[in-house]
């Protein structure tokens, strides 16, 4: 059993999301992690989350690579709640594309058996086996739209598109 990694989850429209091309670059917004001391993994607060959850897990990740599971759930993105809402948006708004939608950037999977998920407590450590933030998935609405890799634009992290998915392929 694997669960992604979450860094970011933010809003955007689908029209936003369905423009996105191979070689575009993301900005993302307020990017929770920091280059450690070595400069090069990715440090800092993540989430684990199931594909189509919206509440994760928090946990911290270390350059070993390793997950330090803090216990404590979070919604992935604060304005869940208006987000539901707005998705009873008409006919209209959803034909222009403005229906917001959340787009979760995952750096990486966590994987072990069902019971030593069960066992797992506060404290407790995941250790990784990779670098974590090599490959990112872009996902929406528990499907994976596309793939990338994590750039530094301006001194600001980014997705650059290395694939769109073909959502044919991607549901079961």
């Amino acid at each position: 059993m694997c669960l992604p990694i979450v860094a970011i989850a933010f809003q955007a429209t689908a029209a936003e999301v369905a423009s996105v091309r191979t070689g575009d670059a993301l900005l993302l917004p307020e990017w929770p992690l920091v280059r450690a001391a070595s400069g090069n993994c990715w440090v800092g607060p993540l989430l684990l989350a199931a594909p189509s959850g919206t509440v994760g897990v928090k946990c911290e990740l270390s350059d070993a690579p390793q997950l330090v599971l803090g216990g404590d759930t979070q919604a992935l993105w604060v304005g869940e709640a208006e987000m539901m809402e707005s998705e009873e948006s008409s006919d209209l708004v959803s034909a222009v594309g403005e229906v917001p939608v959340l787009v979760r950037v995952e750096i990486g999977e966590a994987r072990m058996a069902a019971r030593e998920w069960a066992a797992l407590e506060r404290g407790d450590v995941i250790s990784l086996g990779r670098r974590i933030g090599e490959r990112v998935v872009l996902r929406v609405g528990g499907v994976p739209i596309a793939t990338g890799e994590l750039v530094e634009i301006d001194g600001n992290v980014g997705v650059r598109i290395v694939e769109r998915l073909n959502l044919a392929r991607t549901i079961p």
